[in-house]
Protein backbone atom coordinates (compact mmCIF):
# COMPACT_ATOMS: atom_id res chain seq x y z
CA UNK A 1 0.00 0.00 0.00
CA UNK A 2 3.01 2.19 -0.46
CA UNK A 3 1.64 5.59 -2.09
CA UNK A 4 -1.42 5.50 -0.92
CA UNK A 5 -1.22 8.28 1.94
CA UNK A 6 1.21 10.26 -0.07
CA UNK A 7 -1.39 10.03 -2.88
CA UNK A 8 -4.57 11.07 -0.51
CA UNK A 9 -2.58 13.50 0.79
CA UNK A 10 -1.91 15.62 -2.32
CA UNK A 11 -5.59 14.45 -3.42
CA UNK A 12 -6.68 16.70 -0.37
CA UNK A 13 -4.33 19.58 -0.69
CA UNK A 14 -5.14 20.14 -4.72
CA UNK A 15 -8.94 19.98 -4.03
CA UNK A 16 -8.32 22.56 -0.31
CA UNK A 17 -6.44 24.78 -3.18
CA UNK A 18 -8.44 24.64 -6.47
CA UNK A 19 -11.47 25.40 -4.39
CA UNK A 20 -9.70 28.41 -2.31
CA UNK A 21 -9.58 29.85 -6.17
CA UNK A 22 -12.27 30.18 -8.16
CA UNK A 23 -10.75 31.63 -11.16
CA UNK A 24 -8.04 28.26 -10.89
CA UNK A 25 -11.32 26.05 -10.83
CA UNK A 26 -12.83 27.85 -13.54
CA UNK A 27 -9.69 27.45 -15.76
CA UNK A 28 -9.33 23.51 -14.95
CA UNK A 29 -12.86 22.91 -16.29
CA UNK A 30 -12.50 24.84 -19.27
CA UNK A 31 -9.94 23.08 -20.07
CA UNK A 32 -11.17 19.18 -19.01
CA UNK A 33 -14.74 20.31 -20.94
CA UNK A 34 -12.31 21.48 -24.07
CA UNK A 35 -10.26 18.12 -23.76
CA UNK A 36 -13.03 16.20 -23.59
CA UNK A 37 -15.11 17.40 -26.62
CA UNK A 38 -12.00 16.14 -28.27
CA UNK A 39 -10.88 13.04 -26.36
CA UNK A 40 -13.21 9.86 -25.27
CA UNK A 41 -10.88 9.38 -22.62
CA UNK A 42 -7.37 10.50 -21.13
CA UNK A 43 -4.80 7.59 -21.99
CA UNK A 44 -0.97 7.73 -21.92
CA UNK A 45 -1.12 9.24 -26.03
CA UNK A 46 -3.48 12.41 -24.86
CA UNK A 47 -3.04 13.42 -21.09
CA UNK A 48 -0.28 15.90 -21.95
CA UNK A 49 -2.80 17.77 -23.79
CA UNK A 50 -3.86 18.96 -19.86
CA UNK A 51 -0.80 21.53 -19.84
CA UNK A 52 -3.37 24.11 -17.29
CA UNK A 53 -3.85 20.97 -15.14
CA UNK A 54 -0.29 19.72 -14.75
CA UNK A 55 0.71 22.84 -13.79
CA UNK A 56 -1.64 22.89 -10.98
CA UNK A 57 -0.97 20.02 -9.95
CA UNK A 58 2.77 20.76 -9.67
CA UNK A 59 2.23 23.55 -8.11
CA UNK A 60 0.40 22.02 -5.29
CA UNK A 61 3.30 19.76 -4.75
CA UNK A 62 5.58 22.43 -4.96
CA UNK A 63 3.22 24.21 -1.59
CA UNK A 64 2.58 21.16 -0.13
CA UNK A 65 4.94 18.25 -0.64
CA UNK A 66 3.45 14.68 0.63
CA UNK A 67 7.65 13.89 1.15
CA UNK A 68 8.92 17.19 3.14
CA UNK A 69 12.46 15.42 3.47
CA UNK A 70 14.16 13.50 1.23
CA UNK A 71 18.07 12.18 1.95
CA UNK A 72 21.25 12.30 -0.41
CA UNK A 73 24.58 11.06 0.12
CA UNK A 74 27.59 13.69 -1.38
CA UNK A 75 28.88 12.36 -4.10
CA UNK A 76 31.94 15.05 -4.00
CA UNK A 77 33.31 17.41 -1.50
CA UNK A 78 31.46 20.83 -2.07
CA UNK A 79 30.39 24.52 -0.51
CA UNK A 80 26.93 25.59 1.05
CA UNK A 81 27.52 29.24 1.98
CA UNK A 82 30.32 28.83 4.49
CA UNK A 83 29.99 25.08 5.25
CA UNK A 84 32.09 22.67 3.75
CA UNK A 85 30.25 19.23 2.90
CA UNK A 86 32.62 15.93 2.58
CA UNK A 87 31.93 13.08 -0.15
CA UNK A 88 30.10 10.13 1.59
CA UNK A 89 28.60 12.77 3.53
CA UNK A 90 24.60 11.98 4.43
CA UNK A 91 21.99 14.83 4.09
CA UNK A 92 18.91 15.75 4.92
CA UNK A 93 17.26 17.81 2.38
CA UNK A 94 13.98 19.84 3.33
CA UNK A 95 12.46 20.63 0.09
CA UNK A 96 9.84 23.19 1.34
CA UNK A 97 13.01 25.46 2.16
CA UNK A 98 14.01 25.20 -1.88
CA UNK A 99 9.64 25.24 -2.92
CA UNK A 100 9.74 28.48 -1.30
CA UNK A 101 12.63 30.33 -1.79
CA UNK A 102 12.27 33.75 -2.63
CA UNK A 103 15.39 33.96 -5.01
CA UNK A 104 13.53 31.31 -7.31
CA UNK A 105 9.62 32.18 -6.95
CA UNK A 106 8.83 35.72 -6.98
CA UNK A 107 5.99 35.16 -4.35
CA UNK A 108 6.86 31.65 -2.68
CA UNK A 109 4.11 31.37 -0.41
CA UNK A 110 1.42 32.20 -2.94
CA UNK A 111 -0.88 29.48 -5.18
CA UNK A 112 0.03 30.62 -8.33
Amino acid sequence: YQGTDTMSTTLQWIILLVSSYPDVQKKLQEEIDVFFQENDQINTSNYNKLVYTEGVIKESLRLYSPVPIIGRVAGEDFKIGNYKVKKGTNMSIFLSSLHRDPKHFTNPNDFN
